[in-house]
């Protein structure tokens, strides 16, 4: 969007009824553009153009009055429920509690060497190990924050299960590009697979004619904040934030450009989702331990 730009209609719409206003203002030769907004979609048109724009409108549901309503911009998108953060938030800190934290760390942490040699559990149990209580709660705070923000795009469900399929995929490909011996734990990769799939899904959102700068900003964005939270510090794991970030841009972008590009998923979906997010760890520490 330019900065001369205005945007119409004053409220988003559906994408569905976005593309039409765009289609009615072309026809009259109003150049405009589709541009996702606030869980929608709305027209981006020159600040000299938008009085004969809004004009056009008019006259055309003036003219359609039999046309159906505009469908709404999407149902309210969910927040994660509070009590589902709060457990999540416990079961990690119970992991640090000792005798049992050493155990776990043995059996769960993304050891590279063992994860090549098939130890496929590491890469999803990692990421629920931390090393001491300043760990965990960096993490609480920075993931807590893009994982509400995240949830607002695509609900809850999916964005759980993003963020678990980055961390997942961030920590394989950490392993397979580290020099062995390398151990690491923390939610982390999971966190930046979070910042880098809101970065993929707003570069992936509807939209018509958008420019080069409009698909790499948000994607430079988020280059920043993988710069200034996770190269930082002794024990960071700065190829781990990276990986984490470039798997969850590839997997918001395909998300956005895919299956979420309508709006979250319903009801079903969201139940699968959420199982998924809860069984795929569960079963990854099943194998660890047995």
């Amino acid at each position: 969007m330019d900065p001369g730009d205005l945007l119409i209609p004053e409220t988003p719409v559906s994408p569905e009824e976005a593309e039409l206003v765009a289609l009615v203002l072309r026809a009259r030769g109003i150049p405009c553009r589709v541009v996702a907004a606030g869980g929608g979609a709305r027209v981006a048109v020159r600040a000299g153009d938008a009085p004969r724009a809004l004009r056009e409108i008019e006259a055309y549901r003036a003219e359609n009055p039999d046309r159906p309503a505009a469908p709404p911009a999407g149902p309210r998108v969910a927040r994660p429920a509070p009590w589902a953060f709060l457990l999540v938030a416990g079961l990690l800190g119970w992991a640090l509690l000792d005798p049992w934290h050493a155990r776990l760390v043995e059996a769960g942490a993304a050891d590279a060497l063992r994860i090549r040699q098939g130890e496929w559990w590491r890469l999803v149990t990692a990421l629920t190990l931390h090393a001491d209580i300043e760990h965990l709660l960096a993490n609480l705070a920075v993931g807590g924050l893009v994982l509400y923000l995240l949830a607002g795009r695509v609900g809850p469900a999916a964005a759980w299960c993003l963020a678990l399929v980055s961390g997942t995929l961030g920590n394989l490909a950490n392993a397979l590009a580290v020099t062995p011996p390398h151990v690491s734990i923390g939610a982390s990769t999971a966190v930046f697979g979070v910042i880098g799939a809101l970065c993929g899904l707003q570069a992936a959102a509807p939209g018509d004619r958008r420019s080069a700068g409009e698909l790499v900003r948000p994607v430079v964005a988020g280059v920043v904040l993988l710069a200034f939270l996770g190269t930082g510090g002794e024990r960071t794991d700065v190829t781990a934030h990276l990986f984490g970030f470039l798997a969850g841009l590839a997997a918001g972008a395909a998300a956005g450009a895919g299956p979420l590009r309508a709006g979250p998923p319903g009801p079903r979906a969201s139940l699968c989702l959420s199982l998924a997010a809860w069984v795929g760890p569960a079963a990854a520490w099943w194998a660890a331990l047995r």
